[in-house]
């Protein structure tokens, strides 16, 4: 009998335990996106929030990201995975910043697709506590999404009493643009700043130290149209002037 009953244990924890695991790969890591910048010869990270068919076989993906990672005409690098746990293939893709804020370091980035993304989640939670458990999933130096996960280590105000979230997650130069997630899978904050030191004058990354801005911030801004469109109407690139109207409020939240 108690065989019987351990055994059931571990069958149910097995089945419990999938879909989480799954539902971290759909809503985390498949999203996450390498943004290369090939002016300022560097790499970053982003996320799609939004992917919407526009025509048939034709979808139109939006990325949240960091300003300084960013430029006119950007490339992304989607990541393919193998059933849900293995890395396989990356497909590079065509890309343009439709809008950024500079003093706020956000920006929206989109490009076309043929198939449809997984999106993450977005969450304005504005009661977040210290020590709350977060992680993230970065691209930095260039590589494979990767896990990293920790605890909110201070809360500091920024401009507006919007919040600047530090944390004990462990960054890499790259991961710039990265989304901060809850346990539940939904994006808090983006990765915009790593706590550097010199030595023999390089700069290394100090481990456990990461800042993230609130996704707060997207929602104030984007909503009351503080931003800066790259082109102007008239020069806005022909394949992009029929979707100006995707980097709307509404369209991205």
């Amino acid at each position: 009998m108690r065989i019987f009953i351990i055994l059931s244990f571990i069958v149910s924890f097995f089945f419990m335990k999938k879909p989480n695991q799954d539902e971290f790969v759909k809503k985390c890591i498949k999203p996450t996106v390498t943004i290369i910048n090939k002016k300022a010869q560097s790499t970053g990270t982003g996320f799609v929030v939004r992917s919407q068919e526009i025509a048939p076989d034709l979808y139109c993906n939006v990325i949240l990201s960091c300003e300084h990672v960013t430029a006119n005409k950007l490339f992304v690098v989607t990541h393919e995975y193998q059933d849900q746990y293995f890395h396989i293939d990356e497909k590079i893709q065509n890309a343009i910043t439709l809008g950024k804020n500079k003093d706020y370091d956000i920006s929206v980035i989109m490009f076309l697709s043929k198939y449809k993304f997984d999106e993450v989640k977005l969450s304005f939670d504005k009661n977040l506590k210290l020590k709350q458990k977060v992680f993230t999933v970065g691209c930095g130096l260039g590589d494979n999404p990767r896990f990293s996960d920790g605890y909110i280590t201070d809360l500091t105000p920024s401009k507006n009493n919007l919040q600047n979230i530090r944390t004990s997650v462990c960054m890499v130069p790259g991961d710039s643009g990265a989304a901060l997630f809850d346990e539940n899978n939904n994006a808090i904050g983006i990765a915009n700043f790593i706590r550097t030191m010199t030595r023999d004058n390089e700069k290394f990354p100090v481990p456990n130290i990461s800042n993230f801005k609130s996704i707060q911030l997207f929602e104030k801004i984007f909503k009351n149209g503080k931003y800066d469109f790259i082109f102007e109407k008239s020069k806005m690139p022909m394949f992009l002037s029929d979707y100006l109207w995707l980097s709307e409020y509404e369209f991205i939240f």
